[in-house]
């Protein structure tokens, strides 16, 4: 096997699977926003989309982005579509001007399609707000029990 992947190494052909050999439980490509903790209305920041990916080619990042309403990019935005074949981090920044502090969040997703895989990454920032919570499990709910066994509380999904 390994003189095989050799071989296709040295011929330029891409191995995808071998790229997670080493750390098979890391996603193939993750993008996260970072910017400031808080934020007020009439302020202008500076965002940072960072792309960081386990497998490196030359395959388009495909990128679209949904800015909510009360913010508006100012100068250079995001490009639609990255191509680069050196890097495993990506990293491109954003200046926002906030007419209002939103009440959506910005989101950026990232994707990328080859011949026998794809994989999409989204990014989002929420302006100060904390994060969604998941509803508690415990709170009012029957244990789930399936021939005589249980599983604990049911969790609502609505």
């Amino acid at each position: 096997m390994i003189r095989f992947a050799f071989l296709l190494i040295l011929c330029g052909v891409a191995l995808p699977l071998m790229a997670h050999a080493a750390d098979p439980m890391r996603a193939p490509m993750v993008a996260t926003w970072t910017g400031p903790p808080e934020v007020r209305a009439g302020q202008t920041i500076v965002v940072k989309l960072e792309i960081g990916r386990t497998i490196i080619n030359k395959l388009p990042l495909d990128v679209t982005m949904t800015v909510p309403e009360g913010v508006e990019i100012i100068g250079k935005s995001l490009p639609k579509t990255i191509v680069d074949g050196k890097s495993k981090l990506i990293r491109h920044t954003l200046k926002l001007q906030l007419k209002r502090v939103p009440t959506t969040d910005l989101v950026a997703t990232v994707a990328v399609q080859g011949q026998a895989y794809g994989v999409t990454a989204n990014a989002v920032y929420r302006f100060g707000r904390p994060p969604p919570k998941l509803p508690d499990p415990a709170q009012g709910q029957r244990d789930i029990k399936v021939n005589g066994r249980s599983f604990g509380p049911a969790i609502p999904l609505n």
